[in-house]
Order: structure tokens, then C-alpha cells, then sequence
């Protein structure tokens, strides 16, 4: 079973150890930072399938972390988790597609692990079936339109850390099987239509 790597970001150093404990337990691998900046520096180096983000953090604060992401990653879900949220805050927040807010003083690491599971669960179906088209034959040829080849891990990985290659191919994907009745194909008919193989 694949596991899941996820970013954890908090000021507050006890919440951080506690909270990552219990998603390790959980079955994720997890990244702590304490701050935006040390984040970003985790961000570059790393593929990451869900960010945990405070609002307000030292040095950088979470909005810069949410925007720098989703510059470079849209694929990549976040999940708000502060005591600090002013209104304008939480608009630009949904205003960059974060997948949810988590309010403090309302929430226990329960509500986190079943929040990044919906997150992980909500992924784009994209993604979804190139990784598993990729667990199944990470070498498989995929046709794109009859026109060019790749792997099928090499599509997963570009889609998945939201380079320009992979932006493409899925924002392309995604128009056409927009045309398509979801509940009766599934993402892998719906690829192959695509011209996908």
C-alpha cells in the first residue's frame, strides 16, 4: 500500500510533535516545520500529497506557504489549520482553492486524520489513474492522442508535482472527459477515450 507523504506546519512545537505522532501512527510520513520559510525549503526538495498549514507562523506566514504551492503545485491539497484566521484571511484562503479550514479551537487530531483523508480521497481522478496505471506498470507507454509516448510513471510524476508538462496534459484530460457521464465509466475508460492507453 502507498504511502502517503504529507507536510506539517506549526509554531506551536508541542501541537507539531503531537500531531505527528498520531498521523506516523496513522500509517503517513510526515514533515514537520516550524515555520514558512523552513516549510518552503521542505516544499522545494519534496512531493507532497497533502500540506497542513497554520495562518500565522514567524518569518513567513501560511497565506505566503498556500500561494507559493499552489503557484507552482495546484494539484497539491492544503488543509488550514489555525486559531489566528481574520475573514480576509479565510477569502483568500478558499480564493486559492484550499481543500479546508480547520479552526483550533474547534478541532482534535480525530478531525486532522479524517480531514487528510477526505483531502487524499478527493484528489484529482487524473492522478488518481495514472498512479494507478503506474503501480500496476510504472513503464507501461502511454499514448497521448496517438502523437507522443510516455511512461506512465513519468505522467504521474510530472501531474503529480505540477510542472508545466503535467499541468497541461491534465488541464487537456480534464476538458475532454468533461464530456463524459462520470458515474457510468470509470477514469480508466475515460483515458483510454482520451486517446490514452
Amino acid at each position: 500500500m502507498k504511502k502517503y507523504r504529507l507536510l506539517l506546519i506549526e509554531d506551536d512545537i508541542n501541537l507539531l510533535k503531537h500531531w505527528k505522532m498520531y498521523l506516523e501512527d496513522q500509517g503517513y510520513l510526515v514533515d514537520t516545520a516550524e515555520n514558512g520559510k523552513i516549510a518552503l525549503n521542505l516544499w522545494e526538495d519534496n512531493i507532497y500529497d497533502v500540506i497542513l498549514v497554520d495562518l500565522r507562523m514567524p518569518e513567513v506566514d501560511g497565506m505566503e506557504v498556500i500561494k507559493e504551492v499552489k503557484r507552482k503545485q495546484p494539484n497539491t491539497q492544503i488543509i488550514i489549520i489555525s486559531g489566528q484566521g481574520k475573514d480576509n484571511d479565510l477569502i483568500e484562503a478558499i480564493n486559492s482553492h484550499v481543500f479546508a479550514y480547520l479552526p483550533k479551537s474547534d478541532t482534535d487530531i480525530t478531525d486532522i486524520v479524517a480531514k487528510t483523508a477526505e483531502a487524499l480521497d478527493n484528489r484529482d481522478y487524473v492522478l488518481l489513474s495514472l498512479d494507478k496505471m503506474a503501480e500496476k506498470d510504472a513503464d507501461k507507454t502511454v499514448l497521448l492522442a496517438g502523437k507522443e509516448s510516455y511512461s506512465a510513471q513519468r505522467l504521474y510524476d510530472e501531474v503529480r508535482k505540477g510542472s508545466d508538462f503535467g499541468n497541461k496534459f491534465q488541464k487537456e484530460l480534464k476538458d475532454t472527459l468533461t464530456e463524459f457521464e462520470p458515474s457510468t465509466q470509470t477514469a480508466s475508460e475515460l483515458l483510454a477515450i482520451k486517446g490514452v492507453q
